[in-house]
């Protein structure tokens, strides 16, 4: 679909469908009775995955709203506090948590305790759900990764400001939760005590289900105490705890099938350890989008004038220095390629989803920092740029590292911080020069033999592998 602007081209058989949703929602009073009803209209997006499965997302516009719980808010914990003032790019959400047959169409298992294909995936721990992300990335040629806390809020919320987007109070027939205990004066309910299939209760005022129990849904935020010192972007917030790494925590949202209803409130923010796989957790995803406006979802690519006249002034005028952050970029332009003098190269926080192979072509390039982009693989051609000192690839989706990287021999420093690396090739060890290496946040098991060879290297970080 022109809309996403796929780059991959052997993900365009993979249809990509935008439609508009037409639903209704239900408010109700501090009994649980529904007291009024609203007609609501979203644009949405309906992903192909492959053997009749689909994605559905739902677009979320931008705006601003108070994160947290005020203090008088029934069981409210200190957790939730002090409220504080977000503002959220617009960006696509899952209609539903991930489903079983989601979940095996991506990653081939199943390992749900409570089977059913249209029931959410279970027993996922945070690392499953990032590397869902990945694989479904990889997949569709598009960016997709754990909500923030605060988009998470944001989205459930929908606008609202009470205890649950229903209004005061919820129900068995709003939620699936542990319905024999009441929250204020609503009539207690049965608990279903199982997960139950997406999509059996009332969405919110932007299209989404189930954000009220069923699953609690990974976040991709790891967080301790309260919100002094949130951001108030909708960026994730990544706070070090001990430096144990049985103890890194991660944020969980919206309780689940056995949680209280207090732990169901919009506000209501837990964690658990990252490896703790369990029948009451799950997850949702999002997908940011190219080109975000406050109003209207994405239809074509940011246009690249700006980027393109500065890399004809950098040309014409051999600069040694070309920074281009924050551009608004999906893509690498080709006429990079005409900067043979450029030895520093800054590319950071745009929305770069692949590198071109004219980044090869830099032969005097010493510095490249392609930080904060959607980037889900390293091209070799990269590794033809062989005067590289400093490569930053850092929060990133990448998946590998070439073997051909043992090429970058005068390479001293790389970052590749927060990405979804699995495995480390042998020729790392031909990086005699290296002398830091960060992989922090990755999925690396296990390092290879070679990397003892590495006699510079003073700075290893392995956190959170």
């Amino acid at each position: 679909m022109d809309a996403l602007n796929n780059p991959h081209p052997q993900n365009r058989e993979l249809k990509q469908i935008e439609y508009p949703f037409d639903f209704e929602t239900v408010f109700v009073d501090e009994q649980g009775n529904i007291n009024r009803r609203e007609q609501h209209q979203v644009q949405c997006l309906s992903i192909e995955l492959g053997n009749g499965v689909n994605l559905e997302l739902v677009y979320i516009p931008g705006g601003s709203f108070i994160m947290g719980a005020p203090i008088e808010e029934e069981r409210s914990l200190s957790n939730e506090y002090p409220q504080h003032l977000v503002t959220i790019k617009p960006f696509y959400m899952g209609k539903y948590p991930i489903t079983q047959k989601q979940y095996e169409e991506i990653t081939h298992h199943n390992p749900a305790q409570f089977k059913g294909e249209n029931r959410p995936i279970d027993w996922v721990e945070w690392h499953d759900a990032k590397r869902f992300c990945a694989e479904l990335s990889k997949k569709t040629g598009l960016a997709f990764e754990l909500p923030s806390e605060a988009k998470w809020e944001y989205a459930c919320r929908a606008r609202t400001t009470t205890p649950f987007y229903f209004g005061a109070t919820i129900s068995a027939e709003l939620a699936n939760y542990h319905a024999e205990t009441a929250y204020v004066s609503e009539v207690a309910g049965i608990s279903r005590q199982e997960t139950s299939d997406v999509g059996l209760f009332p969405p919110n005022a932007f299209g989404l289900y189930d954000l009220h129990g069923n699953v609690w849904e990974w976040c991709e935020d790891t967080r301790y105490g309260d919100y002094q010192g949130a951001p108030t972007d909708g960026s994730t917030w990544e706070q070090i705890g001990s430096g144990d790494k049985d103890d890194e925590i991660c944020t969980i949202r919206g309780g689940s099938w056995q949680s209280t209803p207090d732990r169901c409130r919009s506000a209501a923010s837990d964690d658990a350890r990252y490896n703790v796989r369990s029948s009451d957790i799950g997850f949702r995803v999002i997908l940011i989008p190219r080109k975000v406006t406050d109003t209207q979802p994405i239809s074509t690519p940011i246009p690249q004038s700006q980027a393109l006249f500065l890399i004809a002034k950098a040309a014409k005028e051999q600069w040694r220095t070309l920074d281009l952050s924050s551009q608004n970029l999906t893509q690498l332009p080709a006429e990079i390629g005409k900067l043979k003098h450029l030895n520093d190269l800054k590319l950071s926080n745009n929305q770069i989803v692949e590198i071109s192979i004219a980044i090869g072509e830099l032969k005097n390039l010493t510095s490249l920092n392609l930080s904060n982009n959607q980037i889900i693989e390293i091209p070799v051609a990269i590794c033809e740029s062989k005067n590289l000192t400093e490569i930053n690839l850092s929060d990133n989706q990448i998946t590998e590292i070439p073997a051909t990287i043992g090429k970058l021999e005068n390479l001293t420093r790389i970052s590749l911080y927060k990405n979804v690396i699995t495995e480390i090739p042998d020729s790392i060890g031909k990086l005699r020069n290296l002398k830091e290496l960060n992989l922090r946040l990755n999925f690396i098991v296990d390092l290879p033999a070679e990397i003892g060879e590495l006699r510079m290297l003073i700075h290893l970080d392995l956190y959170n592998n």
